[in-house]
């Protein structure tokens, strides 16, 4: 299947924080692809647009490099695969991460891989040749009663506000560490800037590492690949 490029990619994150979310795991064990040189090659698609000859799912980007050019289309469709690439068993399961994967591929513009397209495919024919009676059954998706579905609805709204609160104290403080003090702070701007009556440090702390498993910023993660760049100057 030709993979290129299908339209101009969507802008990600808060700060570009679902591309640095990947940066310090670029180059998986037994990956294959072409190491490509940013200042040849990125950046030169005219009003933003992706190089017709850069393939996401095949590049290889060096860490370092990448993360001085995190704002360029490349990246930002690089980003997306390695999401696709390193979330692929339970997209393989079906429900909410199957819909997700392909949402992201047509977010940044992207061919669907063979193995998703099959998996996506085979499971809305179920549905199209009636053997399940609705969608949410062909996608093993259960939707939640009304308690629940309030829950879900504050827990996905507060994920990109935590996140975007967590990379500006580690941008503007780098060296501090990810302790109880700093969800607690966090938990505190999120109650004066009006988001929530009460929540607690813990409970930040949980909102963090689940915006972590969806592609968010992690920030120790980023906070190692910083000591390395700083530490190769």
């Amino acid at each position: 299947m030709s993979r290129k490029k299908a339209g101009k990619p969507a802008p990600v994150g808060p700060p570009a924080a679902k591309v640095r979310a990947r940066l310090d795991s670029m180059k998986p064990s037994g990956e294959k692809g072409v190491a490509l040189s940013f200042s040849v090659r990125f950046g030169e698609g005219r009003s933003g647009a992706v190089r017709p000859d850069f393939d996401p799912w095949t590049a290889v980007l060096e860490p370092l490099e990448a993360l001085a050019h995190h704002d360029s289309p490349e990246v930002a469709q690089w980003a997306a695969t390695r999401a696709v690439i390193a979330n692929r068993a339970a997209i393989e399961t079906g429900g909410p991460a199957l819909l997700d994967a392909v949402a992201t591929i047509a977010r940044h513009g992207l061919v669907m891989p063979d193995w998703l397209a099959e998996l996506f495919v085979e499971r809305y024919l179920r549905f199209q040749r009636k053997e399940v009676a609705t969608l949410d059954e062909a996608f093993g998706h259960h939707p939640p009663d009304g308690r629940t579905l309030a829950a879900a609805q504050r827990h996905r709204r507060l994920l990109p506000l935590v996140a975007e609160l967590a990379w500006n104290a580690i941008n503007a403080s780098p060296a501090r560490p990810l302790d109880r003090g700093f969800f607690e702070e966090i938990a505190e701007a999120l109650v004066a800037r009006g988001h929530v009556k009460s929540i607690s440090g813990s409970q930040v702390d949980k909102l963090y590492r689940d915006g972590v498993q969806e592609g968010e910023q992690d920030l120790a993660e980023f906070k190692k690949l910083m000591r390395r760049k700083t530490s190769s100057e």
